[in-house]
């Protein structure tokens, strides 16, 4: 074997020793090559081929090199094809990991319709035995009128006996009287004759006073009789009314009556004695008895007439103080009341016939207008069927709409709490107590944005008398049907505060500059909740809409109501934006209205850490987050205090639109939200917490203009919640509501 093939075999051994290394391996593969050749060729050099290897040098280093880029270009090729079944590997893994992802996703998402799904089907069985208990109880209350009026009807029936012996005695007195007064007469007579038939000789005029006495007792006697008669003649046809109305009750008796509701605003009656004006004193002997006889006559007593019963008066607390409703049946306030649209004369009258109480009609905006109807007699099905029969028109529910008072806030254990209500005062408010607007990247550019926006508001009253509403430019009007807004209102002056407040105040606003409509259409209990229903609503929204408001602030939440379903997506199509807040009825609860309409902005609460509100709702419904736990808000009576809940983030976002001028009077939510700047929260992307995150201040007004930030942004720290946390791990029930 001669030194050329040793020396390709090792250039071959070599290869292959060196072929798996790494792209890194292949230049010192290389260099150990050439250093191979090299040896190999001075030792061919020392051989006795020396001369004829010299002769064909040439041509073998042609082909030495040949052969070595042979070799380069095949370990090129190799290292090609790693890296391609690397990346190929790497691929399938990526999308092996996202269709994991995707596939936990939509087992998220359905076991989330699940849980949704059980809870209706719980609240509906829990409304079915709601609605059964409520029947129960009308049954019991309509056994127990029954007891009440048999029972009281044999007291009638005794009292009747008692005056029936009562006359009988007294007529039998009267009689047994009248014959003594007889004897008595018949005697004096008969002593007149005798005195006469003994002493004829005596002067007839002294006889005269006694035959005057005698002609004037005659007279007495003879009215006496006839008053006597007449009374007897009143005492039968008392007896025949009483026989009468005995009949006629025991006919109303038999008969099915409908059982009323009590009146709480009506009084009940006054109870008076038999005669009909004594008024009736509780332990005060009864008036003596009219005289219908002469002096020193015994009269006739007459039967008592019996007073019914007082009504009972349905109380709860607060009642007294202006309260509308009871804080317990806000959500089931308005079961069985609809909505009509206005009636003509004969239909009112044909209604009532029926038993159904009809409303005064309530403007709607335009020449439109809505009535109330309510039937007390019929139950929720009934009462619709019926309005179907009488009625050739549209009959909706009238649904109840709340603001529920939600937690104080987050304070953090052992620390002094200090949200205690304070004086509002005209010290600017320090960016660590009013962290929102440092939260958001809001500066005063941002706000004098905001001057050519029109923002409707719905809510409770609002003080604007409030020393933070300086320079506030506002057009408002009630819609509480002819009543005066509640003394306990506060919920709606601490929305427009964090709108409309002085910058340079304690309560600073976010917009101040805009032209506000503010519709008041809730009413506070004593409590702070307050409530409204679909007509208020309508005819706030007709209002706004009249107005022509750019944005309407909504802090509240009900049922899914068609009637405000309709005229949200009317104004929407107008250019008109909504922003609702999303609710504070935990993360477990179904979604709250309006917030979960298509068309309406839904906004959620988190603190000052960047974590939610531990009591927002959540769902694929919310589309931003904004600050809402522990802000400082105006108060009514010049005072401030800290609130929390979705109502008070919903204001946040309303600025932010009201600053992007014709881009955001669009109505078309899905055009507008891509357009606004957002920091992601919580898992990456749009999620049921957060939605598309928490929404920033813009850095370019609508009209173009740059926005110069009055800071740096502040770093947001991340939320400390578990990823895996499916908000359906706990349990939270409370009260619907999306207030404060």
């Amino acid at each position: 074997m001669d030194h050329r093939t040793v020396f390709q075999r090792a250039v071959f051994a070599r290869f292959v020793t060196f072929r798996g290394m790494p792209r890194r391996g292949f230049a010192a593969c290389a260099r150990l090559v050439l250093a191979a050749c090299l040896a190999g060729l001075v030792v061919s050099a020392s051989g006795p081929e020396a001369v004829a290897h010299d002769k064909n040098k040439n041509n073998q280093s042609s082909d030495f090199e040949r052969k070595l880029r042979e070799i380069q270009a095949e370990m090129e090729r190799q290292r090609r094809e790693q890296e391609l079944n690397q990346r190929a590997m790497q691929k399938a893994a990526e999308e092996a990991q996202k269709a994991a992802e995707r596939e936990a996703r939509k087992r998220q998402e359905e076991m989330e319709r699940d849980m949704r799904r059980e809870q209706e089907r719980m609240m509906r069985e829990a409304d079915k035995a709601r609605e059964a208990a409520m029947r129960e109880a009308m049954r019991a209350q309509e056994q127990a009128q029954r007891e009440a009026q048999r029972e009281q009807e044999k007291r009638m029936r005794e009292a009747e006996r008692d005056a029936q012996k009562a006359m009988d005695q007294a007529r039998r007195a009267a009689e047994e009287e009248q014959r003594k007064q007889a004897l008595r007469d018949q005697k004096r007579q008969q002593d007149d004759a005798r005195r006469r038939a003994e002493n004829p000789q005596k002067d007839d005029r002294a006889d005269a006073p006694n035959v005057k006495d005698f002609e004037q007792r005659t007279k007495d006697l003879d009215a006496d009789r006839k008053r006597q008669v007449d009374q007897l003649a009143r005492d039968q046809d008392n007896q025949r009314r009483l026989d009468e109305d005995r009949a006629r009750r025991d006919r109303e008796r038999d008969a099915p009556a409908p059982v009323a509701l009590p009146n709480p605003t009506q009084p009940p009656p006054a109870k008076t004695w038999a005669d009909g004006k004594t008024p009736w004193v509780k332990g005060a002997p009864p008036p003596p008895p009219v005289a219908d006889r002469a002096p020193n006559k015994a009269a006739l007593p007459r039967a008592p007439l019996p007073s019914l019963p007082p009504p009972v008066p349905v109380t709860y607390p607060g009642k007294d103080k202006g309260a509308e409703l009871p804080t317990d049946m806000f959500a089931k306030a308005r079961q069985g009341e609809f909505v009509v649209p206005a009636l003509s004369p004969a239909d009112v009258k044909k209604l009532q016939d029926r038993g159904f109480e009809v409303s005064d009609p309530a403007p709607t905006g335009g020449k439109s207008a809505v009535q109330r109807v309510r039937g007390a007699t019929y139950d929720v099905n009934e009462a619709e069927r019926e309005l179907h029969k009488a009625l050739q028109t549209s009959v909706m529910q009238n649904f109840a709409y709340s603001i529920f008072l939600g937690s104080l806030g987050e304070t953090d254990p052992g620390a002094p709490d200090k949200r205690a209500i304070t004086p509002a005062t005209a010290q600017p408010c320090p960016d660590a107590v009013c962290f929102g607007r440092k939260f958001i990247n809001w500066s005063r550019a941002a706000g004098a944005c905001t001057k050519s926006a029109k923002i409707g508001i719905i809510d409770t009253s609002f003080d604007i008398g409030h020393p933070s509403f300086t320079g506030l430019k506002a057009t408002s009007r009630a819609f509480l049907d002819h009543e005066k807004p509640s003394p306990y209102d506060w919920h709606g002056t601490a929305v427009l505060s964090l709108l409309a407040g002085n910058p340079d105040t304690s309560t600073p606003g976010l917009a101040p500059g805009a032209h506000y409509f503010l519709a008041t259409a809730f009413r506070s209990d004593i409590t702070g909740n307050a409530s409204t229903d679909t007509v208020r609503l309508l005819g706030a929204l007709a209002w706004l809409e009249e107005s022509k408001v750019n944005i309407v602030n909504m802090s509240f939440s009900g049922p899914q109501d068609p009637a405000i379903a309709r005229a949200i997506a009317r104004m929407s199509k107008k250019g008109i934006v909504f922003v609702a807040a999303a609710g504070n009825m935990g993360p477990n609860a179904p979604p709250s209205y309006p917030a979960a309409y298509p068309q309406v902005i839904a906004v959620t609460a988190i603190n000052r850490k960047g974590n939610t509100y531990t009591k927002a709702n959540r769902g694929t419904h919310i589309d931003l987050a904004a600050p809402g736990v522990d802000v400082v808000t105006a108060l009514p009576k010049a005072q401030q205090g800290y609130r929390t809940g979705t109502s008070f983030a919903a204001p946040f976002v309303t600025a932010i639109l009201a600053t992007q001028g014709d881009l955001a009077f669009t109505g078309q939510k899905a055009k507008l939200l891509p357009k606004l700047s957002v920091r992601d929260l919580g898992p990456p992307g749009r999620d049921p917490m957060y939605g598309a995150g928490l929404a920033m201040a813009p850095t370019v007004c609508g009209d173009g203009t740059a926005v110069a930030a009055d800071d740096t942004v502040p770093v947001l720290p991340r939320p400390v919640e578990a990823a895996s946390d499916a908000w359906g791990a706990k349990t939270t029930l409370m009260r619907a509501g999306a207030g404060p």
